[in-house]
């Protein structure tokens, strides 16, 4: 995943990798460009970016990246309340992560179904499944998807009284490592999260 933000060098970037025939390059593009517009909490392009990257994807059979195009387009139908098509892409995403023996991968999309509960099903998702993924990330040294994690964990202990200050320290770590990693996705969603914590009294 790359952690830029401006979308206008990914456009550039696309632009070039069509002129000079890379697909490859192609389908990064388009994927991180869906992941902008997730951040930008736009689903509707999140979705039609995240599928370009997936057909892109299966024409040069490149499993991994058709593997990362699940994932978004699950979390863009997330955004848009769409719990049967998400938990089918996730399906999707897991299935192929798994194939691969791509276990970054594989944590990468349970945290996503960890976040499709917390936002669709009103938060129904243990502690121990966070810090568990939390575990495996660190075992791994997945050390880019810390932040995720422990926001995602934040903000499930959120959801009990008795753990709010807990959840907002979680919170506040989630946002400095992502500052430290120069992770502008997390960063933004760290900020939000307390944005909408402060709003709701939370």
């Amino acid at each position: 995943m790359n952690h830029g933000t401006n979308p206008d060098c990914f456009r550039d970037a696309l632009s070039l990798s069509r002129q000079i025939g890379f697909s490859q390059s192609s389908c990064a593009c388009q994927a991180n460009l869906a992941n902008l517009a997730l951040i930008e909490e736009n689903p509707r392009r999140a979705l039609r970016c995240a599928q370009k990257s997936r057909h892109i994807a299966l024409e040069i059979c490149d499993k991994r990246s058709e593997a990362i195009a699940e994932e978004n387009l699950a979390l863009a139908c997330v955004m848009m309340r769409n719990a049967e098509k998400a938990r089918a892409h996730f399906a999707r995403a897991l299935r192929l992560a798994a194939k691969l023996h791509d276990v970054q991968r594989q944590v990468s999309v349970r945290l996503g179904c960890v976040e499709m509960r917390l936002s669709l099903a009103g938060g129904a998702v243990s502690r121990g499944t966070v810090r568990k993924l939390l575990q495996s990330i660190e075992d791994n040294g997945f050390m880019d998807l810390r932040p995720r994690a422990l926001r995602i964990l934040a903000e499930t202990m959120a959801l009990h009284p008795q753990y709010k200050q807990e959840a907002t320290e979680w919170l506040k770590q989630a946002a400095s490592e992502a500052e430290r990693l120069s992770n502008s996705p997390e960063q933004i969603a760290c900020r939000k999260c307390l944005d909408r914590w402060s709003q709701t009294g939370r």
